[in-house]
């Protein structure tokens, strides 16, 4: 084994006989919930940094992936009333989620902002640039920088 080995993060696989389909979706809409208090609090930064701003939202994302991902796997190879009775209504309530996020023209003006700014342009790591790109290109893709009618 190589020396640095010991220290990659382990990854339980989830114990997917046991998942309880509403407890998930109840997990998934806490994470949406303190998603939306973080993005509140954060999204309105005059000098943003990466870990002030992005890290969070990453972070937030990723608890709410690995919580509907269980839920999402369950439905496709286990699809039962239980999991399609809150599986389709949780889909709809994170796709509003995700289309508010990315229509959010205060986050994505702090987020512009930390693109632009020198210090982290001079000294984020590759995998920090390629992140805010990413959220850049969903917030154009989602239409936030279109112009009014």
């Amino acid at each position: 084994m190589p020396a640095d080995a010991a220290s990659l993060p382990v990854f339980l696989l989830p114990d997917y006989a046991s998942a309880d389909p509403g407890a998930l979706a109840d997990e998934v809409r806490a994470i949406l919930a303190e998603y939306r208090a973080t993005v509140a609090e954060i999204r309105d930064q005059a000098s943003p940094s990466f870990a002030s701003l992005i890290a969070p939202m990453e972070a937030l994302s990723e608890r709410k992936q690995r919580r509907f991902g269980v839920l999402g796997h369950l439905h496709g190879v286990a699809d039962s009333e239980a999991i399609r009775a809150v599986y389709g209504p949780l889909l709809e309530e994170l796709t509003d989620f995700g289309s508010a996020l990315m229509q959010d023209e205060v986050l994505a003006a702090s987020i512009h902002r930390l693109a632009a700014d020198p210090d982290f342009q001079r000294h984020a790591g590759a995998a920090e640039r390629r992140i805010v790109e990413h959220w850049l290109r969903d917030f154009r893709l989602g239409g936030v920088d279109l112009p009014e009618p």
